[in-house]
């Protein structure tokens, strides 16, 4: 059987997660057997879906024999054919012909928060029975609409000779009711001899700065009188709900270069009307009795989630501590995200990431106090609310001794021996602050075979830690500035 396959402008990568549960049903679509035995088929029970819409996946046998099969296991991969998620059931299905199987998902992925937009490929397979399907995840709706076409009442764009020969821009202004504007689609077509691009602009002024700028070849227009929706797909741009808008039309002003954008010959859109320019876009007239065919298509933006930030509470000033800060944006909005640590430094901007982010940092507090260290997120509209977590730092940094330049005096004991020597001041024996950090040096014979140990001072207090000799029970201490440590 051939499958169908769809084509949508500007899918991307998102994950999935699709829930556990399952039902069976009966399938009452009369479908065409390409072969003999048991055929599964997957498919969706749409195409495309809004954000947060249910996505159905069914697996039907379209055999004429029973299915006898294990699963289902389900695996999505994205456009770059990477496995972004994968599921697998443990049951055991006879399928006569006809029946299937449904798997739906609420389009979360498995920190529970909305995918982004995008293209995806659910594989189904039912043991040896494979097969899969394309859906699309649109991430806005439809906000603002004219679709009633006069055919009486076309709208010429570009070269247009009637007396003299015009170069005429049109345009049709609307009224948003979603925070983003993210695509525009229009009902045009062409002249057979078009040979430049219809170019689409969105302003918030007739005459002013473009918003938006996007261009279609002619080979994505029929030739009229057939005209067909074409999609114009530009970078999301955030706009105010409730203020005029206007999507202008315009192409080269060359000799049979004209584009027909389609309209309707009455008033019949509330929120807005056709205006038309004969000279290519610098004086305007109203046309209050014509509205052109377009659909936009928004959404509302929501903020980035507050950043959860999770680590050490307390510690000691001048130790360097780990933090993880995750978070994500309910609509898979690309994010950046910094990090203020609460001692007049910060991490600057970290990013971009794609719709979620988890974050390891360290950090080191230089003076004893308490701090508060505050995340944000910013989607590429607005800065989302803020995620704090209070640190304290009771203990002071341990401030660095020199050595005095007197000798150094250990004692061991060797089971009951007692072994001493006196060390005289060695530039090859490194000393140093206390700060948990090892430093090696070699004391050598006659203590221990192995010679190696790490030393730590703490002003004129410290320890000299040999290796363990195999066999022998090493104790020692050390006298520095007639100070004495023991260690058994």
């Amino acid at each position: 059987m051939e499958k169908i396959k769809y084509f949508i402008i500007g899918a991307v990568v998102i994950t999935l997660v699709l829930s556990t549960t399952g039902s069976i049903g009966i399938y009452d679509k009369n479908v065409e057997i390409s072969s003999m035995g048991p055929i599964l088929e997957v498919t969706t029970d749409k195409t495309v879906y809004s954000l947060g819409e249910t996505v159905m996946t069914i697996l039907t046998n379209v055999g004429d024999e029973m299915m006898n099969a294990g699963g289902p296991t389900i695996t999505i991969y994205n456009e770059d054919n990477e496995i972004v998620y994968h599921e697998s059931i443990r049951c055991w299905h006879e399928l006569e012909p006809g029946e299937y199987i449904e798997w739906p998902w609420d389009q979360t992925n498995q920190q529970g928060c909305q995918v982004p937009s995008g293209e995806y490929v659910v594989e189904g397979s039912l043991s040896q029975y494979v097969d899969e399907a394309i859906f699309y995840i649109l991430s806005d709706e439809l906000d603002q609409s004219q679709t009633n076409y006069d055919e009486q009442c076309p709208g010429p764009v570009g070269y247009f000779p009637f007396n003299t020969s015009w170069n005429v821009s049109i345009a049709q202004s609307f009224i948003p009711t979603k925070e983003i504007l993210t695509r525009v689609m229009l009902y045009a077509g062409k002249n057979v001899t078009v040979s430049r691009p219809y170019v689409l602009a969105i302003r918030d002024n007739l005459t002013g700065e473009n918003l938006a700028l996007v261009n279609v070849g002619p080979g994505e227009f029929m030739v009229i009188p057939n005209l067909s929706w074409i999609e114009f797909d530009f970078s999301d741009i955030i706009i105010n709900i409730g203020e005029t808008y206007y999507i202008i039309s315009y192409t080269s002003n060359i000799t049979d270069n004209t584009y027909v954008w389609g309209a309707n010959c009455s008033d019949i859109y509330p929120n807005g009307t056709a205006h038309v320019s004969m000279d290519g876009g610098n004086i305007w007239e109203d046309a209050p009795q014509a509205d052109l065919c377009f659909m936009t298509y928004g959404r509302d933006n929501q903020p980035p989630t507050a950043p959860n930030i999770n680590g050490q509470t307390s510690g000691k000033a001048g130790k360097e501590y780990e933090y993880t800060i995750t978070g994500s944006d309910p609509d898979g909005d690309e994010l950046y995200v910094t990090i203020d640590w609460g001692d007049n430094t910060s991490s600057g901007l970290l990013g971009p990431y794609d719709g979620s982010y988890n974050i390891t940092k360290k950090h080191a507090w230089e003076e004893k106090g308490n701090y508060t260290i505050k995340a944000r997120a910013k989607d590429p509209y607005v800065w989302g609310p803020e995620g704090t977590l209070k640190v304290t730092m009771p203990k002071n940094k341990p401030k660095s001794s020199p050595m005095p330049s007197f000798g150094l005096s250990i004692v061991f004991f060797r089971g009951n021996a007692l072994v001493y020597r006196h060390i005289e001041n060695n530039p090859s024996i490194t000393l140093r602050p206390y700060d948990n950090k090892v430093k090696w040096f070699c004391l050598g014979k006659p203590w221990f075979s192995s010679s190696h140990g790490y030393v730590g001072i703490d002003k004129y207090r410290g320890i000299i830690k040999p290796e363990p000799i195999e066999g022998e029970n090493i104790s020692f201490l050390f006298v520095i500035a007639k100070e004495v440590i023991v260690m058994k």
